[in-house]
């Protein structure tokens, strides 16, 4: 019998409540349409945090257990506290006191209840007794699965070595890809994907890390942005929200802080194609073709050098815009090619005082000397070569020259005045940033797009400053054993993986990923080698990755796949041999290592059936594996049982149960004090007794936003590979260059006939990537993909409001549902990622649920890659339409349909390990 642990009326009306008061005073859909002005609701007026705690069904607020802990329904890990009654989870609510959601809870973290106790929520391995795709399986032991898994592994390895071994992770939800990381090195595996890398991530941390040298990026998710959580300070006055959506991806997160610094008094620029919830209350909405952004930053870049906009000081003291670039290798000149006995390490600079070049020193500045920023200059060098060198800024300033704001508003679809009023809005209310999203990672101009962004913040100065988005604040206190960097990696490994050692070799920075559409490629032909093993430790593959179908056909060659999840999933239902439960958030023990030098324990509240957590699986894994191969060892996985994780997750020197004591006694564990741990200007600091400022941890010290970083990368691999890729492979293959360019999307408006409109996609607020689209409560909001679509162009398809559409690209078709809106202008589509769990349940016609309605199907994994990470095109290519007459047979949308998800509750058992 069915006990729900949330009604459905319940839910709705806290769900109301709750997103209101956390966005934008709207139910938290993107349901918003263009006015005249911004406006602010009353629901912004109110800045005191709203949760969900009044939704107790008449039940006594003493009658409940209440333990602390952290949502994991996105990356976003807000603090809250799962209410039980009975043993049983009935609710989770926002928990007041961290930075990152101040007592607010979004729809995902709320949703965790029908998640644990989900009907089809995994309890058991089970393996495959059938063909694949039949949906046909048996339940195993831990023991026998566990040795299943080692045997393939170890057999797949003696006779192709780590090249047959493929390993892919996730970025979001219960399960991701860090587990992965440490483990799957150890047992001997060349290659780790993760769609959401190179799609997502790598681009914005290779780019801040080649040209500040940080490990950090320009957004203010994932606990970047730091200083912007501190909106009492007020320091920020100005915020471009370019390609990112917080009211729809971190709703109690970002799009609450969002919500903040509006009512404080931010302005606000967004450049979306979308009229998304922050573009109804932004001063100035860009609502650009998808796939030209890199057009519209290049005249941003132009237009603050035409109007001397720049930060002077910041740029002659603290990056390599003054230097000279030596025409042929083009980095920056060294003083040692060009005077006699010139030291390696300074570098030449013309000086406007002499008219001669001149050697800088990196400390002290010489007063003596006056760089020029711009021009080109001949001169001889000692040995007697002559030289004809522009300063890097001359470099940067031709690489925008093209960009004004006619040429920009025609290429990206904007009217001219659009474009200044925002740049205006953007120079003249300092401290001002770009907080970026995913949008341009999903295409082939990524790095330039991430490379342009931070050209921007370094020429005004905003780097380290209080009020700017790009910070690097105190050092993490927590072990995070599960989490380790490339370091991990072997050296065998990192020289072998596909496309990244040879050619994108930026995809090393955030997850020593293998390039995605190489590895598929290597499945299908063999070479350069063939995985034929596959080990997936996430969720759904076939709705995450481009042209599914293709991964499909080459994956049913793989001699064995097998995979972690919480439950079933198209990945799971075609491929899969064998399948193992991992836990649901809410019975995991883990630590959050937030930002805002807040360490927060993720403590597990109950646990169903033989769920383990996702990192013990992945080292009980490489105990199994051991047993049969003597040089793998387990000393360095993270915990083989849930108790030794959970310490190895606690702060240095304690026991997850002391760290869990101390945060009920004293609050969130803080390694140092703010004002230690808030430091702005690292660069300019004075380290122990060091007579030199430490500068950019850079080779020059200094920001090279003239990108002598993206060369390293190209010519070694550096700083992200394990090692020097130059000795070993050559230059990496690709057009890499030092400074962004522009390049039209290979399928574009301006030239396709066949299919002339432009697609793109971005997030609600009830999903996060792959997840919960099983969830039957969030399903009843959102039960199909919406495809936005103008007035105008419905009318010329014959389409109507909330008609069935036929979309199609040279890849594939899928059904949606038409959004007629203004809020996407003429030409342009867009729509969520989405996929039909219902279809595996299909008594007629059953399907893994990834064909029917997949945005992905329609996307491009072949053609134009993005030359440093390898990115391919999610978003910006072209499709058609037509009217459809219904949705696909088997697919839900009626409320009705989803009773069958609905919660069954269980008993807590004891954990496996």
């Amino acid at each position: 019998m069915r006990e729900a642990g949330i009604s459905r009326r319940t839910l709705l009306k806290a769900t109301a409540l709750a997103t209101a008061a956390t966005a934008f005073g709207i139910t938290g859909c993107n349901k918003v349409e263009p006015s005249e002005e911004p406006t602010v609701s009353a629901a912004e007026e109110v800045v005191e945090p709203t949760t969900n705690r009044h939704s107790n069904d008449g039940i006594p607020e003493d009658q409940y257990e209440k333990i602390k802990t952290t949502c994991h329904g996105c990356i976003t890990n807000c603090t809250c506290e799962a209410y039980l009654l009975n043993g049983r989870l009935k609710k989770i609510v926002g928990v007041p006191g961290c930075r990152r959601n101040d007592g607010r809870i979004c729809l995902k973290g709320m949703s965790q209840v029908q998640a644990v106790y989900h009907p089809n929520h995994l309890k058991y391995p089970i393996k495959r007794v059938g063909e694949r795709g039949e949906n046909k399986w048996e339940r195993i032991s831990w023991d026998e699965a566990l040795d299943l898994a080692a045997q393939k592994i170890i057999d797949v390895k003696n006779r192709y070595g780590g090249g047959g071994l493929l390993a892919s992770g996730g970025g979001g939800g219960s399960v991701t890809m860090f587990h992965l990381r440490k483990t799957i090195w150890e047992i001997g595996f060349w290659n780790l994907f993760e769609p959401g890398a190179s799609q997502c991530l790598a681009p914005r941390t290779a780019a801040t890390t080649m040209v500040f040298g940080l490990r950090t990026y320009l957004s203010m998710a994932d606990g970047q942005g730091e200083d912007l959580f501190w909106p009492e300070d007020e320091n920020c006055k100005c915020l471009a929200i370019w390609g990112t959506n917080p009211a729809s991806h971190q709703t109690a997160g970002s799009g609450r802080l969002m919500r903040e610094l509006r009512v404080r008094g931010v302005k606000t620029i967004v450049i979306d194609p979308r009229f998304t919830p922050d573009a109804a209350r932004a001063d100035v909405w860009l609502p650009i073709r998808p796939g030209t952004d890199v057009a519209l930053m290049l005249s941003w870049v132009r237009y603050i050098i035409e109007h001397e906009a720049y930060d002077a000081e910041f740029c002659m003291r603290w990056t390599n815009l003054p230097y000279l670039i030596d025409p042929d290798t083009e980095y920056c000149l060294t003083a040692d090619k060009v005077f006699e006995d010139g030291n390696p390490e300074d570098y030449v600079v013309w000086d406007t005082l002499t008219n001669e070049p001149k050697p800088l020193p990196y400390y002290p500045f010489p007063e003596d000397i006056q760089p020029a920023f711009f021009g080109e200059y001949e001169f001889a060098a000692a040995d007697g070569r002559q030289y004809k060198a522009m300063t890097g800024f001359e470099a940067l300033k031709r690489a925008a020259d093209e960009w004004t704001l006619a040429k920009t508003a025609e290429t990206c679809w904007l009217q001219e005045e659009s474009i200044e009023k925002a740049l205006k809005i953007f120079i003249e209310n300092q401290v001002s940033g770009i907080v970026h999203g995913v949008a341009t990672d999903q295409h082939p101009q990524a790095e330039k797009a991430a490379q342009c962004a931070c050209i921007i913040e370094g020429i005004m100065g905003h780097v380290e400053i209080p009020g700017s988005v790009l910070q690097q604040f105190g050092k993490k206190g927590v072990n995070q054993a599960g989490r380790p960097g490339c370091t991990e990696m072997t050296e065998e490994a990192c020289i072998n993986t596909l496309g990244t050692a040879k050619k994108y070799r930026a995809l090393f920075a955030p997850s020593c990923n293998s390039h995605i559409p190489s590895v598929l490629d290597a499945i299908t032909t063999g070479e350069p080698y063939r995985p034929v093993l596959w080990y997936d430790g996430s969720l759904n593959k076939l709705s995450a990755l481009a042209e599914p179908n293709k991964w499909l056909e080459a994956a049913k060659s793989m001699e064995f796949i097998f995979g972690i999840a919480p439950y079933m999933t198209s990945f799971h239902y075609e491929l899969c041999d064998l399948v193992l439960p991992s836990q649901e958030w809410s019975e995991m023990n883990d630590t959050v290592e937030h930002a805002f030098n807040q360490h927060i324990s993720h403590r597990a509240v109950v646990h169903i059936g033989e769920t383990v957590h996702p990192a013990v699986i992945a080292s009980k894994v490489v105990e199994a594996c051991s047993k049969y191969d003597d040089s793998i060892s387990v000393e360095k996985v993270p915990g083989l049982t849930d108790e030794a994780y959970a310490n190895s997750c606690a702060p240095k020197d304690m026991t997850w149960k002391d760290f869990c004591d101390l945060e009920d006694r004293e609050g969130y564990y803080e390694k140092c004090s703010e004002e230690d741990y808030r430091t702005y200007r690292n660069y300019e600091r004075f380290i122990d007794d060091a007579t030199e400022p430490q500068g950019f941890p850079t080779p020059t010290r200094k920001a090279e936003l003239y990108g002598t970083g993206f060369l390293r990368c190209r010519d070694t691999g550096l700083p992200f590979s394990k090692v020097d890729l130059g000795p070993i492979l050559g230059p990496a293959e690709g057009d890499w260059r030092p400074l962004p360019y522009y390049r039209e999307p290979e399928e574009s408006p301006l030239t396709d006939k066949e299919y002339p409109l432009v697609m793109t996609c971005g997030r609600v607020p009830y999903f996060h990537h792959g997840t919960l689209r099983n969830n039957a409560y969030l399903r009843e909001l959102y039960p199909a993909p919406e495809l936005w679509i103008n007035p105008e162009t419905a009318q010329t398809y014959g389409i109507g409001d909330k008609d069935w559409v036929k979309v199609s690209s040279r890849r594939g078709t899928v059904t949606m549902r038409a959004w007629v809106t203004e809020g996407i202008a003429p030409g342009v589509l867009a729509s969520e990622r989405f996929w039909n769990p219902e279809k595996m349940e299909d008594p007629k016609n059953p399907t893994g649920g990834w064909q029917e309605m997949n945005y992905n199907v329609l996307s491009k994994e072949t053609g134009d890659y993005c030359p440093e990470v390898g990115s391919y095109t999610l978003r910006g290519y072209q499709v058609k339409i037509e009217r459809a007459d219904s949705a696909p047979d088997g697919c839900w949308v009626e409320p009705k349909d989803f009773t069958p998800w609905l919660p069954e509750y269980s008993d807590s058992t004891e954990v496996v390990f």
